[in-house]
């Protein structure tokens, strides 16, 4: 479970620093984000590679073994496990190993700049860009409330993927128009 965005945030701030918003990136593909729907066919999804994967390396397996037991290629037995894990690991590695990445990045917008901190707690690093010197803010939102707040800027932020992108590209308007 991570850390509360406020508290994270909080030990970055300059003394007369306001936040304005908090945050965290989501997933819209979350398996806690999808409804049941969702859930049914992203393990349908996971079903239709697996099973014809399973098939596919008992072939290979059974097609390497001579008729008296003996193990013809090693190297194409591995090569086809190394096949079937990664496609497995395709599938699963956004669901389950991005969740820690996104869970320790924290979004911070306060009345002087655009904040991220990311990272472990032990090894947390912050970085953090004026608002006064952004260039103009944009935000792309999709029809189910999902989207990014861009900065065009190089070397800017992005904040996303969020359940709320308009509501924090207002704010960050907001927080520019003193500094135009």
């Amino acid at each position: 479970m991570s850390d509360p965005p406020q508290q994270v945030l909080a030990a970055h701030l300059v003394s007369g620093e306001h936040l304005l918003w908090c945050g965290q990136p989501g997933w819209r593909g979350s398996l806690e984000e999808m409804g049941p729907l969702g859930r049914f066919g992203y393990c349908a999804g996971l079903l239709l590679i697996g099973i014809p994967a399973i098939v596919i390396l008992g072939a290979l397996i059974r097609a390497l073994l001579s008729d008296s037991g003996q193990l013809k290629s090693a190297a194409g037995l591995l090569a086809g496990i190394v096949f079937i894990c990664g496609l497995v690991w395709a599938l699963i590695r956004e669901p389950l190993g991005g969740k820690a990445a996104r869970e320790q990045t924290y979004y911070g917008v306060t009345d002087q700049r655009i904040v991220i901190v990311s990272g472990p707690p032990a090894k947390r690093q912050a970085a953090s860009w004026m608002l006064s010197v952004l260039q103009k803010v944009t935000y792309g939102e999709g029809e189910d409330g999902w989207g990014s707040v861009y900065f065009p800027t190089l070397g800017s932020p992005t904040l996303g993927p969020l359940r709320n992108a308009r509501e924090v590209f207002e704010i960050v308007q907001k927080a520019q128009a003193p500094t135009r």
